[in-house]
C-alpha cells in the first residue's frame, strides 16, 4: 500500500533525450503551415487568378483543401506503416516529402501547380500523427500532459517563426529592395524565398531526427524484458522449453538492436551476474534457447536466442560448458511428438504420485540490454502468453489433474501483438472512435478559423474586414505564438492536473465559444473615428487584437493538449499509431471541407449586403455554434478512464495474480 502511494506521488521526469527530435520535427511542421497562410492572399493575386481581395477566399479554400484531402488519403496509411516499420523511418520520409513540397510551392506559376504542390505535402507527410504516437510511447500518466503540452508550445514557437518568415520574406524584391533589388530569381518567383528557408530548416530537423531520435516501436510493448520465474522446488524440478517468439526493436537504419538508456543499470548487472555466475546450472534444450537455474535461489531464468558481442562470447561459452550438468526432467507425454527437439539428457519420469508444485508466483521484469552487450529483447507479456498457451503447459496441467480453469485473456496482454484481430480493429473500439471523431470536430472548427481570419483581415474595413497586409497578418501570428508559449508554460499543467483531461477539454470549448464571437468586433475598433487620433486608435486596435487572439489560444490549448492525450489514452500500444493516424485522417477530411466552406461563407458574407447576423459576423457565429457539439459529447459520452493511459504492464500483472497463474496440485 505504501509503495502504491509513493508511485502515485512520483512524477516521471521528461525524457528529453528521446523527445527533442520529435519536437524539432513539430517545429518544422508548424513553421511550414503557419507561414503559408500569411502570404496566400497576395500569392493568389500574383498568379492572376483574381484581382479582387474579396474573392481570394474562394481560391484559397481550394488550395488549403487540396492539402487536407491528400492528408486524409495518406495519414491512416502512414500510421499503419509506423506500427509496422517503426516511427523513425516514417518521420524522416515525411520530412523529405515536406522539402519537395516546399520547393514546388515556391516555384509555382499557376493555381493548378500550387494545388498539386500542396497535395504532395499531404500525401508524403504523415508526421504529425506519428509524432503524437511517439510522444505517447515515451511518457506515462505522470508526465503525459507536460509532454503533449510541449506539442502546443512547440507549435506556438513555430507560429511565431512561421509568420515571421512568411510575412517578412515574401516578395523580397518589393519588401526588401535594398538587399534583393534586381534579383531575377525572386522577381520570377516572389514567394520562393520563405519556402527555401523553411525547406532548409526542415532538412536540419530531418538530420537532427536521424542522429538523436530513438525508435520506440516494440520498446514500449517489449520493454526489452525477459521473465524471471521463481519456482518452488520439488523432488522433480520442471523445465519448460516452450520456444518463445521474441519481439526485436531493431534500429532500421543500422540493423542493430536499439538501446534504451532509461533502463536501470543495476538490473542489467543482476542479469549479467547470473549469466556469469559459476554456480548457475544451464539447461540447453536446443541451439537457440536455454534455461538457467540459480542453485542458491532456486529460480530459473528461461532465455531465448541470445546474441553475444565479441568481448563476451568466449567467457559465456566457457561458463555454459563448465556449468552443464544432468538434471531431472519430466518426460511430457512421450507419445506426443515434440515441436522442439531437445538435446538435453532426460531423466525417467517421476511416479504418478509425484506432486508437481511449481508456482509461477513471482514475475519480475529485468532489463537485458547493457551498454556493451546486445542481448535479444523479449516481451514480458508475450512470454506469459506464449507459455500459458503452449502445449507443454496444457499437458502439464492435464498431468497434474488440475481441473481448475486458468482463463487466459483472449488475445493476450493488452496491446500485445498476439491480440485477436478484433482488438486490433480500431473501428470497433468505441473509446478510440469517440476521441478521434471529436478531434476531427474541433479540428474542423479551428481550421475554418485559421482559414477565415487572414482572408477576413485582408479584406477592406468597409466590407467588414480589417484592411491588413501580409506583414500585419504575420504580426498577428507572432502575437498568437507568444501567447501559446505563455499558456503552455504557466497554465496548461496546473489546470489539467486540477481538472483532469476531460474537464479541461470542456472548459477549452467553452472559452472558444466566446472567443469566436469577439473577432468581428475588431472591425468596429478598426473603423476610423473622428474623435480619436490615428495613433491612439492603432494602440487600442492592437491591444484588442492581442486580447482576442490570446483568449482564442487559451481555448485552443485547453482543447488540443487534452484531446491529443485522450486519443493516446484510448488506444492500446499495438494500435496507437493507427489510432493517431486515423485521427489525423479524419481531421484532414474535415479540413478538406473547412477551408472551402469557410472561404466561401466568408466571401458571401462580405459581399451579400445583408444585415447582422448574415453579414461578416456569420462565419464566426457558425464556428461558435459548432463548439457546442464537443462540449456535449465530452460531458456525457467520454468515460472517465480516458483521463489516464492504459496501464498495460500493471493490467497484465494484476490479471496474472488474480486469474492466470496456474498451480499444479
Amino acid at each position: 500500500m505504501e509503495s502504491n502511494e509513493i508511485s502515485k506521488n512520483h512524477v516521471t521526469p521528461m525524457p528529453w533525450k528521446k523527445l527533442i527530435g520529435a519536437y524539432v520535427l513539430l517545429l518544422c511542421e508548424a513553421i511550414s503551415t503557419s507561414s503559408f497562410f500569411t502570404y496566400i492572399s497576395p500569392f493568389i493575386i500574383f498568379l492572376g487568378v483574381t484581382d479582387k481581395a474579396e474573392l481570394v477566399g474562394y481560391y484559397a479554400g481550394f488550395i488549403a483543401s487540396s492539402f487536407s484531402a491528400a492528408q486524409f488519403l495518406s495519414s491512416f496509411f502512414w500510421g499503419k506503416m509506423a506500427d509496422r516499420l517503426g516511427r523513425k523511418p516514417i518521420l524522416i520520409f515525411g520530412s523529405v516529402g515536406s522539402v519537395i513540397s516546399l520547393l514546388c510551392i515556391g516555384t509555382s506559376k499557376s493555381l493548378v501547380m500550387l494545388i498539386l504542390s500542396r497535395s504532395i505535402n499531404g500525401l508524403l507527410n504523415g508526421n504529425i500523427g506519428v509524432v503524437k504516437t511517439y510522444i505517447g510511447e515515451c511518457t506515462d500518466k505522470t508526465n503525459q500532459v507536460e509532454a503533449f503540452g510541449w506539442v502546443g508550445l512547440t507549435w506556438g514557437l513555430g507560429s511565431i517563426l512561421g509568420p515571421s518568415i512568411g510575412g517578412l520574406l515574401a516578395d523580397p524584391v518589393k519588401n526588401m529592395s535594398s538587399i534583393f533589388k534586381g534579383s531575377k530569381l525572386f522577381e520570377l518567383f516572389p514567394f520562393f524565398l520563405p519556402n527555401l528557408v523553411i525547406a532548409f530548416l526542415t532538412i536540419i530537423g530531418c538530420v537532427f531526427t536521424q542522429l538523436y531520435m530513438k525508435e520506440t516501436l516494440g520498446m514500449k510493448k517489449s520493454k526489452t524484458m525477459i521473465g524471471l520465474t521463481s519456482l518452488k522446488t520439488s523432488p522433480s524440478m520442471v523445465k519448460f522449453s516452450d520456444k518463445i517468439e521474441t519481439i526485436e526493436p531493431i534500429n532500421l537504419s543500422t540493423g542493430g538492436f536499439e538501446e534504451d538508456d532509461d533502463y536501470n543499470n543495476d538490473e542489467n548487472h543482476n542479469i549479467k551476474s547470473i549469466l556469469r555466475n559459476g554456480s548457475s546450472e544451464i539447461n540447453i534444450s536446443n541451439s537457440s534457447e536455454y534455461s538457467i537455474e540459480n542453485i542458491d535461489t532456486g529460480s530459473i531464468l528461461t532465455v531465448g536466442t541470445v546474441v553475444l558481442d565479441e568481448d563476451e562470447t568466449e567467457q559465456m561459452k566457457k561458463n555454459i560448458l563448465n556449468s552443464i550438468q544432468k538434471q531431472e526432467q519430466i518426460t511430457i507425454d512421450s507419445t506426443t511428438p515434440s515441436t522442439t527437439p531437445s538435446t538435453t539428457p532426460s531423466s525417467p519420469p517421476p511416479s504418478s504420485s509425484s506432486s508437481l508444485k511449481p508456482s509461477l508466483s513471482v514475475f519480475e521484469d529485468m532489463a537485458l540490454t547493457d551498454n556493451n552487450t546486445h542481448f535479444l529483447k523479449r516481451s514480458y507479456s508475450k512470454l506469459k502468453l506464449k507459455f500459458f498457451k503452449s502445449k507443454d503447459y496444457k499437458m502439464l496441467n492435464t498431468k497434474s489433474n488440475d481441473n481448475t480453469n486458468s482463463p487466459i485473456e483472449e488475445g493476450g496482454a493488452r496491446g500485445g501483438e498476439e491480440g485477436l484481430e478484433e482488438s486490433k480493429n480500431i473501428f470497433k473500439d468505441k473509446s478510440i472512435m469517440k476521441t478521434v471523431l471529436i478531434y476531427a470536430t474541433v479540428g474542423f472548427i479551428y481550421t475554418m478559423l485559421d482559414e477565415v481570419f487572414p482572408l477576413w483581415a485582408f479584406a477592406q474595413v468597409s466590407s467588414g474586414g480589417l484592411s491588413m497586409t501580409s506583414g500585419t497578418v504575420g504580426v498577428c501570428g507572432i502575437i498568437g505564438g507568444a501567447s501559446i508559449i505563455f499558456i503552455q508554460l504557466f497554465l496548461i499543467k496546473p489546470v489539467t492536473r486540477k481538472l483532469g483531461l476531460i474537464q479541461t477539454f470542456i472548459y477549452g470549448c467553452s472559452i472558444a465559444f466566446c472567443s469566436f464571437l469577439s473577432y468581428p468586433l475588431l472591425n468596429f475598433i478598426r473603423a476610423p473615428h473622428e474623435s480619436i487620433s490615428s495613433v491612439t486608435q492603432d494602440i487600442i486596435f492592437w491591444v484588442s487584437v492581442t486580447i482576442v487572439i490570446s483568449i482564442r489560444n487559451i481555448g485552443a490549448q485547453l482543447i488540443f493538449t487534452p484531446i491529443m492525450a485522450l486519443i493516446n489514452n484510448s488506444a492500446k500500444i499495438a494500435v496507437r499509431g493507427s489510432a493517431n493516424g486515423l485521427g489525423q485522417s479524419l481531421v484532414a477530411a474535415t479540413r478538406t471541407v473547412a477551408p472551402t466552406l469557410g472561404g466561401t461563407i466568408l466571401s458571401w458574407s462580405l459581399t451579400n449586403g445583408l444585415p447582422f447576423p448574415l453579414n461578416f459576423f456569420f462565419p464566426f457565429i457558425l464556428m461558435s455554434i459548432c463548439t457546442i457539439i464537443p462540449i456535449i459529447t465530452s460531458k456525457f459520452f467520454f468515460p472517465l478512464s480516458l483521463n489516464s493511459p492504459i496501464n498495460e504492464d500493471d493490467n497484465n500483472n494484476d490479471d496474472l495474480e488474480e486469474n492466470q497463474i496456474p498451480t499444479f496440485e
